[in-house]
């Protein structure tokens, strides 16, 4: 599928990452050297790794060079504060399946430092004139109980020891294990990583049946056997790539829990090595 702003003309200019999926301020200020550069988007909170992009020094790139920012929030919403964005962003935007509220409902905050209009894709009277068609109003209403709810502090106060508990057991057990973006910051309740020459379906299937839902990659690529693309631009190989899970948890899981998908893990893997040396 064309990206809808290249196919109206525009131009899109994709930065690098690092090894911790990071991007590089010297990388931001040469992109946006150009005159012709109208907007930067960034996604605070990677989906797949969890890593949190910090946004105060691009924030204020773009603010020296008068480039409004956008900031994608939707992975952040609920496990982080949001206060950041609002101070750097002329616009962010949130998704309310997030917090537990209808898939199809979301957000779009204007910040204080935006005076850009809102063009609409959808043109009509409603939304104050920034959209058209009926509101979903049972959406709005639950996205605002939902919100109501969020409390990021209690969040990692919850998760963030199982997180640590969890890369230390993985670490410590298994030597063909790769963490990725852990040199990074990251949202409190997720783990990514590589298990090498075991491919990544034959995880996410096996550890299924052993009573634990993992991710093999984004919801967004869920069945895709494809390398990952966030991970492929984090310098890991196809074969990593295509490898890594993601694990990730509520604010009601426990030890018992990581405890338990260690030990299924270790099973899962057991099996395979079985299997290839019958093979």
């Amino acid at each position: 599928m064309v990206d809808p702003w290249i196919r109206a003309g525009g131009r899109v200019t994709r930065l690098a990452v690092d090894s911790r999926g990071l991007i590089r301020p010297e990388d931001l200020r040469a992109a946006l050297d150009s005159p012709q550069t109208v907007l930067v988007t960034l996604n605070w909170v990677n989906n797949e790794t969890g890593v949190i992009l910090p946004i105060e020094e691009p924030g204020s790139i773009c603010q020296a060079h008068g480039v409004p920012l956008h900031v994608d929030a939707a992975q952040a919403w609920g496990k982080i504060p949001l206060e950041t964005a609002w101070k750097w962003a002329h616009f962010a935007t949130l998704s309310s399946h997030k917090i537990g509220a209808p898939s199809g409902t979301g957000v779009v905050v204007r910040g204080p430092l935006a005076d850009e209009a809102l063009i609409p894709l959808i043109r009509g009277t409603q939304e104050r004139g920034e959209r058209g068609g009926t509101e979903n109003v049972l959406g709005i209403w639950l996205t605002g109980v939902a919100a109501e709810a969020v409390d990021p502090a209690a969040f990692a106060s919850a998760t963030m020891p199982l997180q640590a508990f969890l890369e230390s057991e993985l670490g410590s057990n298994f030597s063909n294990l790769i963490f990725n973006g852990s040199g990074a910051p990251r949202v409190p309740n997720t783990v990514n990583f590589s298990v090498k020459g075991v491919g990544k379906m034959d995880l996410v299937t096996a550890l299924d049946l052993e009573g634990f839902c993992v991710s093999a990659g984004s919801a967004c690529s869920a069945g895709v056997l494809k390398p990952s693309r966030v991970l492929e631009a984090m310098g890991l190989s196809a074969e990593l790539a295509t490898a890594a899970v993601r694990v990730s948890w509520t604010g009601d899981a426990s030890v018992e829990t990581m405890t338990g998908f260690v030990s299924a893990l270790k099973q899962v893997l057991e099996r395979a090595r079985r299997s290839e040396v019958r093979a």
